[in-house]
Formats: structure tokens, C-alpha cells, sequence
């Protein structure tokens, strides 16, 4: 493989290693060895330091994932909110765990988006705020999500005498029970 691209090894393999140190490098032998190689060969003791070295520091705006959010689950959150009294209002903000993936243009990520609300009662209620949590698959290159899926929202509420309230939906996943053949993408997941 090394005849014709570079390679990159990531290997905890004390073997590989000068004086059996991931600090030292290669051991001299496997260097002498490559010498004769016209194309790169690096090692790495764990995945994170290949990616601290190579990594593009792809940056996610918030923003990009909660219009795609409330493009696909927009009508929901509205609804779950005035079932109990409340409108969407307020500036919405996001938590994301990213993760790598084996294609290099694709992130994995978990995500929680806090849709604030206000009361539409003279209740005195307080607080309002929907938690809506998922999962999706963002293009790095093209810098917008290709999947997000739902998997649940709170509304949680403090009424006037301070008691928090707390309603859920939760949303079960059965798809991915097989039977027989299936393609598995994004098996590789390694959170930066």
C-alpha cells in the first residue's frame, strides 16, 4: 500500500516503537526500512492524536442545525406548545457532540436544542423551554445536515408556586432490528 499512497498507522503496539516509547517514534528498524519508500508513513498511538495532527477543525454553526431542525420537526414543537398554553418565542440554542465517521466528509452528531416559550395564560408560569434531542449526519462539505432524526422532547416549566413540571415525549427506535443482510454506515465513531 505504501507503493502507492501515503499511510498512516494507528497503533498502540509497543513493538512499533523506539525503545518500545510512543513518545520516541518509530523504532529504528521499521525507519530503515522505509527509507527506500518515496510516500509518507507516520504511526500514531491512538486515534486522537492521528486527528489532532490531521484534523481540519470543521466548525458546525448552531444555526444550520436548528433551521434544519425546525424545517423538519417545526409543526411538532408548535404543537407540543400550545397543548399546554405556551408559544415558541425567544432565541433557540444548541449542544452538539460531534463525532468522526469513516467517510471524511461526514460528521455524526448528537444534539440538544433549547426552544424557549412563553406562557399564553394568565398563569403565572415560568421558565418554559422545550428540550428537543436527536441525532444526525452533517456534510462537511456542503455544510448542511442530510439526516437528522427525532428522538424526543421535553417541555419543561416552573408553575408560580416554584414546582418544576416536566412533560416528555419520547420517541423508540426499532429500526435497527435485522434479520438477514443490512448495510451498517457510520460503524466508525470517534467523538472530538
Amino acid at each position: 500500500m505504501l507503493k502507492k499512497e501515503p499511510v498512516f498507522l494507528v497503533s498502540d503496539d509497543r513493538a512499533f516503537y523506539k525503545s518500545r516509547d510512543t513518545k520516541l517514534g518509530l523504532a529504528d528498524e521499521l525507519k530503515e526500512d522505509l527509507k527506500a519508500c518515496s510516500n509518507e508513513f507516520r504511526i500514531f498511538p491512538s486515534l486522537q492524536d492521528l486527528l489532532s495532527q490531521i484534523g481540519t477543525g470543521v466548525q458546525i454553526e448552531r444555526g444550520v442545525l436548528i433551521r434544519a431542525y425546525l424545517n423538519l420537526q417545526g409543526d411538532k414543537l408548535k404543537s407540543i406548545a400550545a397543548k399546554h398554553s405556551f408559544v415558541l418565542d425567544g432565541e433557540s440554542t444548541a449542544n452538539l457532540d460531534v463525532f468522526v465517521t469513516e467517510n471524511s466528509a461526514s460528521l455524526y452528531v448528537n444534539f440538544t436544542i433549547e426552544f424557549p416559550c412563553v406562557d399564553a395564560t394568565n398563569e403565572g408560569r415560568t421558565g418554559a423551554r422545550i428540550l428537543a434531542s436527536g441525532e444526525g449526519t452533517y456534510d462537511a462539505e456542503a455544510k448542511k445536515f442530510i439526516e437528522l432524526a427525532n428522538r424526543g422532547e421535553q417541555l419543561l416549566y416552573r408553575l408560580q408556586d416554584g414546582t418544576e413540571k416536566k412533560l416528555e415525549n419520547v420517541v423508540l427506535v426499532v429500526g435497527s432490528m435485522v434479520i438477514g443482510h443490512r448495510t451498517v454506515e457510520h460503524s466508525v465513531r470517534y467523538k472530538l
